[in-house]
């Protein structure tokens, strides 16, 4: 005997693929399918919309109409797993890679969208501020062997060009004014939340190696082993600054 998760799952069903056959059961005689069409119009129509607000750069990129050709095919093969659709494509950087391969830098944008929504939607870390360092100071606490990590917003990234500014351009723009110029060089960013805006720069080979040291969990003394042995003039404390004026760094528990 079917149940009312029976139904629930082929209805389910329905609306992810479009396939009557399991549904067909639970409707009374032979009344055909057609009028339950309004509801899957109505989920791909959400999961679309979902889509073009997750990957604003990749819609103004490729054109809404493009855009929503490659995204129908997308809804149809990963159909959201969650009954929220907040987050919803993050199988979508590596879809585009396959789905599109002669344009090779459009998985770099939807990366870019993809982390700025993750760090948008990550937890708030205890930021460790100016105040709290001070207070520490002052009670005789030696900063340098203090663990610290990076916030849980903060995220690096590696792309395969050289399109940050382009990125920062599409994201709010609908349209380009000229062709696109990329040049084909792996940048590193970080991209983390700041006083309620996200905020991306790209990083360089010594930022890199702290940033990635600082993620895993390090005090300041390892950070600053790790800096002389690329730069012999490294200063701990102007970085340091840095880092606590954009909010970066958390304690350790």
């Amino acid at each position: 005997m079917d149940t009312l998760a029976d139904y629930f799952d082929s209805f389910s069903l329905y609306l992810k693929t479009g396939s009557d056959t399991h549904i067909r059961k639970f409707l009374e005689g032979n009344r055909n399918t057609q009028f339950m069409s309004i509801y899957r119009n109505g989920f791909l129509k959400s999961c679309l919309s979902a889509l073009k607000a997750n990957f604003p750069s990749v819609v103004n990129l490729l054109g809404e109409n493009y855009f929503t050709q490659i995204a129908k095919k997308y809804i149809v093969d990963f159909p959201p797993r969650q009954a929220t659709l907040v987050g919803y494509g993050d199988t979508f950087v590596t879809f585009l890679a396959k789905m599109e391969p002669d344009l090779p830098y459009l998985k770099d944008f939807a990366l870019l969208d993809l982390t700025w929504l993750a760090s948008l939607n990550s937890e708030e870390s205890k930021v460790w501020d100016l105040l709290k360092v001070n207070d520490m100071i002052s009670q005789e606490v030696d900063l340098s062997l203090v663990p610290v990590s990076l916030v849980s917003s903060a995220y690096l990234i590696e792309v395969d060009y050289d399109l940050l500014d382009m990125w920062l351009l599409l994201k709010k723009e609908k349209r380009l004014n000229e062709a696109i110029r990329l040049s084909q060089e792996k940048q590193h960013i970080m991209l983390w939340r700041c006083s309620g805006e996200i905020r991306a720069r790209v990083l360089k080979k010594l930022d890199l190696v702290l940033l990635e040291h600082l993620e895993e969990g390090a005090n300041l003394e390892e950070v600053t082993l790790q800096a002389l042995q690329i730069e012999k003039n490294f200063d701990i404390s102007d970085y340091f600054s840095e880092l606590l004026q954009n909010r970066l760094l958390t304690l350790v528990s």
